[in-house]
């Protein structure tokens, strides 16, 4: 056997551009990306420590953060406190502003002016795409026709 036939074989595949992951820590090592683990003493159960002493030998990994590194879980605990952060100072500031207009409603009247100046602005929009697809639409269908009649005049030897 070739030495390319026996790796085609040994991997089950066609071809050997195919540098697809067999497996999520294969993927990991291509990319050179080390999710945060840790290793658990050797006869650890699930969370349970079994029994002795184990003179230093290691048990499986167990993965946090979902396969994330630490950096990575940073970033994204820093951001969803970032938005949640917002919300509240936001929440805040709007409360505060309905609180202050209480006896005239004046903050709730200049949400309402602006939802609705909002809602009739989408609207609009739908409605001026739709008219412009079905200027489209015609359009195209006009250009087919004339397709047609000079897909027939060739026939008929005029052009």
């Amino acid at each position: 056997r070739k030495p390319q036939t026996a790796i085609m074989a040994a991997r089950k595949s066609k071809d050997l551009r195919s540098v697809r992951p067999t497996s999520v820590a294969a993927a990991n090592k291509m990319d050179n990306y080390q999710p945060w683990e840790i290793d658990t003493p050797a006869g650890w159960v699930g969370q349970k420590m079994c029994c002795g002493k184990f003179g230093g030998e290691w048990g499986p990994k167990i993965g946090i953060g979902c396969g994330n590194t630490k950096e990575d879980l940073l970033l994204i605990s820093s951001c969803l406190g970032t938005l949640w952060g917002f919300i509240f100072g936001y929440f805040g500031l709007l409360l505060k502003g309905a609180l202050d207009t209480d006896e005239t409603h004046t903050l709730l009247w200049v949400f309402f002016w602006i939802g609705l100046f909002f809602f009739t602005f989408v609207g609009a929009s739908v409605v001026t795409g739709q008219v412009q697809r079905e200027t489209a639409e015609e359009a195209a269908a006009k250009l087919d026709e004339l397709k047609m009649q000079v897909q027939a005049a060739k026939e008929a030897g005029f052009i």
